[in-house]
This record gives C-alpha cells, structure tokens and sequence, in this order.
C-alpha cells in the first residue's frame, strides 16, 4: 500500500525525492569543503610555524615577554622523548626588535631557532627562496621574509643591524648578514619576522641559556587533546601547554562563526526540504481518507495506516539521501584530489590571512554521518502530523471526507 501510494502522483513523488537528493548533495558538500578547508589551513599553519602543542611559561601566550622564558631541563626533553605520538620538537627564543639596513628601519620579531631539530617539527627551511637557511656554521647569519627584505632594500650577503631590549633591562645589538630570503606565503610573516640560530638570539637578549617556548609536532593531528593530557601531567606547576586553539584564536573564532553561518544557510535549506515532505506526504494521506476510512470500517487498526506513512515517508527519504550521498561523494571525491585553487582578488585576500587561496575537502566518514543523521532527523519531524492525522482518524469521518 505504501509503495503503490507513493507513485499515484509520480510527479510530486519525483519532485520530493529530488529535493531531498539535493539537501543531501548540499549538506555533504559545504560541511566536507568547509571542514577540509579549514583542516588543511590548519595543518599547513601548525607545519610552517607553530607546531601543534607549544610547552611555555604560564601566562607567556596571553602576554609573551623575556621575563617568562625558563630553563629547560632534562627531565621535560625525558619526557618528550618518552611521550607516544611525538614526532620531534625543539626549542625557540621569541621576542620583538629592530632591524636596520642603510637608512631603512623597521620593527620585527626575532625568532632564535636550531635549524636542526627545527627540520623535524616545521617546514621553515624550506621556504627559503634566495641564499640559504641557517647553517650552524656561521653564526652571524640570518633569514628574513621577502618583504621585509623589499622595505630594507637588502639582499642575501648585506649586513644589517639588529637593536633589541635584552632580559635584564639593557639594549643589545649586533651586526649580522643576510644569508636567505624567505617565501612563506604568510603576509605577516615575510614582513615582520627575522629567523637567527638560538645560540646567537640567547646571547643578544642576554638570556643565558633560556628558551621562550617549546615547539611541539605530532603524527596524528587527531592526538593533539590526548598528548596535550599527557604532557600537562608531567609539568611542574610553573609550565603550560597550549594547543593552536589557544595559539591561534582568531582562526578558531574564524572557524566557529564561518560553520555557524554555513549551519544557518543548511538549516533554511533543510528546514525546506522538511516543508516539502510534510507536504507531499500530508497531500497523500488527505486524498487517501476515503480509502483509509474504509480500511478502518473493514475493522484495520490506525496503527497499520500509520505504519503504511512511515514506510512512505522512510521510501522518499531513502531514496533521495542514497542518490544525493551518490552524487556527492563523486564531486567530494574528485575535490579531494583536485582541490579548487582560487584566483585573483580572493586570492590575495587568503593569502593575506595566511590561508593557502584554495579550496579543499575532507573524506572523513564523520561528514557522511553528519549528513546522514541531519537529513533523516528533518524526514522523521516531517512525518510526524501526517501520523497525528492518522492517529485521529474514524471510520465515518474518514468515508465522508471531503
């Protein structure tokens, strides 16, 4: 009775199943770009700077100053070492200065880093375009971004002068060359950031062998909240560790609101779709009270008839989520590996807030039951007053409908 009811109308019936099919290919589609856009813009942040866990001083992220540089022990390296799903980590010395060359002078953050271990938690090194990354060797070597290297009108091989406000209070400086230019595709980056080994940056803020941070790389970056317990457990109480949540809060607050609207837009689309299966299935039921009353008259309990809208209703939802999820697997699959590169004013808009101006999906099995469970909770709410209808029904009300 219920499959026979569905095609009395086939047009209507192949109407709702579309609409269903498209909410189900719409759906999957934003929540997959969405999601694997901001995951990859992530992961390329985390691998090009941050790290995915960062060991600081408590306080250092909210207000990163020399007084909150510490020691590093070897108990907390032990237990890096000893900490499941650590790929590497190593140590940087943080902190603002001046950079001049000729009569150009420009603000900067100092960044002190060991190029070695550095290889094994960032991919800084390989953003070099011009002369070379910092070598052990020559200690009074630098990296700077290419735009900083445009403002100073300097190229690899000039010497600049670095002036900076050393931990106890004195000014420090030094005379340092230019050994690379950097391309890291990050605006803030190319500008404002001056790359030296941690030797060289400890003696110019006269740190005396303290560190500002320690960074942190993963092999899942699913394990960052188990490994950040972990770690946080073997700390003393004047050490912290932060994620890039806390590292990058302005991205997370970009990511909440971008999926609170795209959560908005699904909800009105979805919200429609609800109205037009409500609709086919309450205009089938009503044309069947005739037919229904009989039924009842012949002695049929309501709970058959209610049984026969739910496999109704449970046909149209089937069918269109399977053809949707087909279709949308295909194209969230073909993005996947031929991620849509954005061009023109876009373009450098991204890449002026640091994200890579393309736009990429995930295949993650969460997205298909996401978008399983959000269509199917729509088609079971639209079947709901049909099934009242139902429910309320008498025999001779039911011949006598009109």
């Amino acid at each position: 009775m219920a499959w026979r009811g569905l095609w009395r109308n086939k047009r209507r019936t192949i109407i709702t199943i579309s609409a269903v099919a498209f909410a189900t290919f719409l759906t999957l589609l934003s929540k997959a770009m969405n999601d694997g856009t901001y995951l990859t813009n992530i992961k390329y942040a985390l691998d090009s700077y941050t790290g995915y866990l960062q060991i600081n001083k408590r306080g250092y992220i909210d207000n990163p100053t020399l007084k909150k540089s510490f020691f590093p022990d070897e108990k907390i390296k032990f237990n890096l070492k000893s900490t499941p799903n650590i790929k590497g980590f190593t140590h940087r010395v943080v902190s603002d200065g001046l950079i001049a060359h000729k009569n150009n002078t420009f603000g900067v953050m100092i960044l002190g880093i060991n190029p070695l271990s550095e290889k094994e938690v960032t991919k800084i090194s390989s953003r070099v375009k011009e002369g070379s990354f910092l070598n052990p060797q020559n200690k009074k070597d630098i990296v700077i971004g290419a735009k900083l290297s445009e403002k100073l009108e300097a190229k690899p091989g000039d010497t600049v002068v670095v002036l900076v406000s050393c931990f106890d209070g004195s000014m420090g400086d030094l005379k340092l060359r230019i050994g690379g230019i950097m391309k890291s595709g990050q605006a803030e980056t190319d500008a404002g950031v001056v790359y030296m080994l941690i030797e060289t940056a400890q003696d110019l803020f006269a740190l005396d062998g303290r560190i500002s941070t320690i960074v942190i790389s993963l092999t899942d970056f699913n394990k960052i909240p188990e490994t950040k317990q972990q770690l946080a457990k073997s700390l003393n109480k004047e050490l912290e560790v932060s994620d890039w949540t806390r590292m990058m809060p302005e991205l997370k607050q970009t990511m909440d609101m971008d999926s609170v609207n795209t959560l908005i837009f699904l909800g009105i689309l979805i919200v429609i779709v609800g109205f037009g299966i409500l609709n086919t299935i309450l205009m089938s039921v009503t044309e069947r009270f005739k037919e229904f009353g009989v039924i009842l008259a012949l002695g049929a309990k309501n709970l058959k008839l209610i049984w026969v809208v739910v496999i109704e209703t449970l046909c149209i939802s089937i069918i269109g989520l399977l053809t949707g999820l087909f279709f949308g697997i295909i194209i969230n699959y073909y993005v996947y590996y031929n991620p849509i590169a954005i061009t023109g004013t876009m373009a450098d808009m991204y890449k002026e807030l640091g994200f890579i101006p393309a736009i990429y999906t995930t295949v993650s099995i969460d997205i298909y039951i996401y978008t399983v469970i959000y269509i199917m909770i729509v088609c079971l709410l639209a079947m709901m007053y049909p099934i009242y209808r139902i429910s309320k029904l008498e025999a001779l009300k039911g011949i006598r409908f009109t």
